[in-house]
């Protein structure tokens, strides 16, 4: 029988020889990926210096392929750019999402794993990444696309396991979400007119002349925002065609929503978030207000025939609205409520009156485990009366 095969990536025993001309020479067999058997050397000005070359020319190693081959000795960074490419070559995910994962990978793995090579990926540096060098957020955040780039080292070949699968996230802390009563979603609406006058006590008028559109448009978008729980992104990609004010009463269909991409700047988007996040919402008569109003005084040229334009007749974005209610909120008593806000109270409002399976109708949710978790204000379980099995223990 004859003698086995070297492993493939392993080598044989190392020769070492010492030259006339005084350096030194080690050299062995290696297995090469492709499977051949090739002879390797490398040489130093002392027997360990050459033993010490060839061992790392040998962990270096890989068949002669295209320079696409990911191997060991790749970069996090040279893999991270690969795994960007894949996801725009595939056209699987839009363009919004890839953005995010540029985002994540330019400012949270590049600088701190970006020169590591595959190797020296180990789990106690992915750990040590996520609990000391990176805030609690930005190891949530980095976390997923870090496992997804090292997968493809792992179906390469490259790494036995991954390291970012066997780490520990910090814990999210919880927090109370705020949600508005009845009463207090009238009293922000009052205060939001009063904004979009420029009379809101402490208010700096001077300060908006530049920017009308967001001012004046606020009170009429958390209008609908209260009559429909649809998304800022939802509400500012409205446009009339999506109105049927025929109907009685007067519905609005959610087509698509505003999403920024990067080099093209702020754009609509021509479907929704989700297939869930198409869908038609019968308006309260207060809305359908809003929107009669605007209709009736809309201006001609507009981008896309939103309801909501920016003051140069182009898209309002998130950014001018979000900057907006800041300002506004602190004044109007609110200090620090976010605008989804407003879409978890309609969804709380609505799961009360009409079960959980509405509210996630109403806010384009697929089920009712995102809508429970995330949207509905949890209150206390109500426990059966047991005071006449207790009185027994007296």
């Amino acid at each position: 029988m004859g003698r086995p095969p070297l492993p493939v990536g392993a080598y044989g025993n190392i020769e070492t020889t010492h030259l006339d001309n005084g350096t030194w020479r080690a050299r062995t067999w290696f297995r090469d990926r492709d499977g051949k058997r090739r002879r390797v050397e490398r040489r130093g000005p002392t027997k360990t210096g050459a033993v010490h070359a060839l061992k790392t020319a040998l962990a270096d190693r890989q068949a002669p392929s295209d320079d696409a081959e990911i191997t060991a000795a790749t970069r996090v960074d040279v893999l991270a750019r690969r795994w960007l490419d894949s996801l725009t070559a595939e056209g699987r995910l839009r363009r919004q999402s890839i953005d995010t994962y540029e985002d994540i990978v330019k400012n949270l793995i590049v600088p701190h794993l970006g020169g590591l090579q595959l190797r020296e990926m180990t789990a106690a540096r992915v750990q040590a990444l996520f609990t000391r060098t990176l805030s609690a957020t930005g190891a949530r955040r980095a976390a997923p696309p870090l496992r997804m780039i090292l997968d493809v080292a792992v179906a390469a070949d490259a790494l036995t396991t991954n390291p970012a699968r066997q780490i520990r996230l910090p814990r999210k802390q919880q927090t109370d979400t705020e949600y508005l009563t009845a009463e207090q979603i009238l009293d922000l609406r009052a205060k939001l007119d009063l904004w979009a006058d420029g009379k809101l006590p402490g208010q700096k008028t001077d300060y908006h002349r530049t920017r009308r559109a967001s001012r004046t448009s606020l009170p009429d978008i958390v209008d609908l925002a209260v009559a429909t729980g649809c998304r800022t992104s939802e509400i500012l990609a409205l446009r009339f065609q999506d109105v049927d004010f025929a109907a009685d009463p007067v519905t609005v269909t959610v087509t698509g929503t505003l999403v920024r991409v990067a080099g093209q700047g702020t754009i609509r988007q021509p479907f929704t978030k989700t297939d869930a996040g198409h869908r038609t919402l019968t308006l309260p008569g207060f809305a359908e207000t809003v929107l009669r109003d605007r209709l009736r005084d809309r201006r001609l040229g507009v981008t896309d025939g939103v309801v909501f334009p920016g003051d140069d007749g182009g898209l309002l974005t998130a950014n001018a609205v979000q900057r907006e209610w800041r300002l506004c909120r602190d004044l109007a008593g609110f200090p620090g409520l976010e605008l989804r806000a407003l879409r978890r109270s309609v969804a709380t409002l609505i799961a009360e009156a009409a079960g959980v399976d509405a509210a996630a109708a109403q806010l384009g949710h697929h089920g009712t485990a995102v809508t429970e978790k995330h949207y509905i204000a949890r209150k206390a379980a109500v426990v059966p009366n047991l005071t006449e099995l207790l009185q027994a223990l007296a």
